[in-house]
């Protein structure tokens, strides 16, 4: 007669919360977080790093600690003022060692399994991590918050690193970091609560002057990024007009010449960034000394 009686197993330890969801799209707030990590990273690695969405949502506080069950994990407890409770970011060991490896040379994709314990220099490197994750939470909440960011402490055991009861509601954001050695997860968790009583700035359009702010910092540390970029130049000292009937016809041991310019023009491929004298730099190597700049 119990045949058809549907049984589902309840912990009673931890009761199963009902919970309404009250805070708008946070994905706008999840983009500008780990976009601006991103640049941080490149900037202090210069290192390309991918980073692959996880998604963003509510989990109960145990839950979020336990996201990787096996292999070593870094925690850091952060206060995000005027956010009530606290804040926690979580840095999976296994990203931690492919950042050592990729800075110091590695012969392959490493991984770092139950048995590892976080290094001093992973540690080291990982603080490094969560102060760039600091001010990247700083860029994605400034555009509807005037937010303070500051770290209490960092831990590597899920319950020294314990900020909340086991079913409080944290609103996780989730994500991959994937380098050439390797890779692992980073997640930054927020009192749901804490989101919660902000819901109607955090609803608000992202036009403000705050919002203007945060997108002015981005703008700056993407300039940066592009300054680092290397582009070719070419450096031409003359030029030639034949008829396109001749430069289809042009064969090896062909000779036409050429017009010198007074001024070599250093360009880009395209345009011509300005004007230059050219000469001998030593016995074996040549330059140019620019006069005119476009």
């Amino acid at each position: 007669m119990h045949e058809h009686i549907q049984f589902e197993p309840v912990d009673m330890t931890r009761p199963p919360a009902s919970l309404s969801n009250r805070l708008p799209d946070l994905t706008i707030v999840y983009e500008r977080l780990f976009r601006a990590l991103r640049a941080r990273l490149f900037q202090d690695t210069r290192r390309g790093i991918n980073v692959i969405s996880g998604g963003h949502r509510i989990v109960q506080h145990d839950d979020l600690l336990n996201s990787w069950p096996a292999g070593p994990v870094l925690f850091a407890i952060v206060e995000i003022s005027p956010l009530r409770g606290f804040s926690i970011v979580m840095i999976e060991g296994r990203l931690l060692s492919a950042i050592v490896d990729d800075l110091f040379g590695a012969s392959g994709p490493q991984t770092a399994d139950a048995g590892h314990d976080i290094t001093a220099m992973e540690k080291r490197i990982g603080e490094s991590v969560i102060r760039m994750v600091v001010q990247s939470i700083d860029d994605a909440l400034r555009a509807h918050l005037d937010v303070k960011v500051r770290v209490l402490r960092t831990e590597t055991h899920p319950t020294l690193a314990s900020v909340a009861d086991a079913a409080e509601p944290y609103y996780g954001m989730f994500a991959n970091l994937e380098l050439s050695a390797g890779g692992g997860g980073l997640i930054v968790g927020f009192p749901y609560r804490g989101l919660e009583a902000h819901r109607t700035a955090l609803s608000s359009p992202a036009g403000t002057s705050s919002r203007q702010d945060s997108d002015v910092t981005w703008d700056r540390q993407f300039r940066t990024v592009l300054d680092e970029i290397e582009i070719s130049l070419a450096v031409e000292i003359g030029t030639a007009s034949i008829p396109l009937k001749r430069l289809a016809s042009l064969k090896p041991g062909d000779v036409f010449s050429i017009t010198l310019h007074r001024l070599a023009r250093v360009t880009d491929g395209e345009a011509v960034l300005g004007e230059a004298a050219f000469g001998r730099l030593n016995e074996e190597s040549y330059g140019v000394i620019f006069e005119h700049v476009r």
